[in-house]
């Protein structure tokens, strides 16, 4: 088989049409957005990183969902550890 400099093995490209993903509910894609952005949230958090968790919070709030009520709670306590020490 002859091989062309340069030119990618087209054999190896799938188009989106057939990926698997393309075919998932957009209600399931939004869920799974809104799980990893909380995720990032906590993982800001125990780096603590409480001004970025607290970012990550209005995300989730920005495009219109609740919170869990536990983020409520995590959102309190990230507040107070975000204050400036005097």
């Amino acid at each position: 088989m002859q091989r062309f400099v340069g030119v990618r093995d087209q054999s190896a490209v799938r188009p989106a049409s057939n990926r698997s993903d393309h075919y998932q509910p957009a209600a399931s894609k939004h869920a799974v957005a809104v799980a990893s952005t909380l995720g990032y949230a906590v993982d800001a958090a125990a780096g603590g990183d409480y001004v970025d968790a607290l970012a990550w919070l209005a995300t989730v709030e920005s495009i219109g969902d609740v919170l869990p009520q536990e983020y409520e709670t995590k959102r309190v306590a990230w507040r107070l550890a975000a204050r400036p020490r005097t």
